[in-house]
């Protein structure tokens, strides 16, 4: 996990667009556990997983226009139907966009002399 965290923390301070993806629900037999993350960038996974082959494939085909749009989203599938896996579960993957954080700095906020 804290691999993960401190990709993030360098992917932010980069500026490369990126997306966190979680498991937000797993029903059945599903690869992976509610909570399991991955990130990635540069069109590839930098870290951690959310159950590897078929169902990363499924969601790294869609993170791209996600990263554009600059919006969370939700994917539901159903692993046997929507993804070809056997295991007969569902899974919901929340995707959110990664980018750089930008801060404000103000100058000037005193008191202004009477003219």
């Amino acid at each position: 996990m804290e691999e993960l965290f401190s990709a993030l923390i360098d992917l932010m301070k980069s500026g490369r667009p990126g997306a966190l993806c979680i498991v937000a629900d797993a029903k059945g037999s599903a690869p992976q556990i509610v909570g399991a993350k991955m990130l990635y960038a540069d069109g590839q996974i930098i870290a951690g997983t959310i159950g590897g082959g078929a169902i990363e494939y499924q969601v790294m085909q869609r993170l791209p226009e996600l990263i554009a749009a600059g919006k969370p989203t939700l994917l539901h599938f159903n692993l046997e139907e929507d993804v070809g896996m056997k295991c007969g579960g569902s899974m919901t993957i929340y995707m959110e966009p990664v980018a750089e954080q930008y801060r404000l700095v103000i100058f000037g906020a005193g008191q202004s002399a009477p003219p």
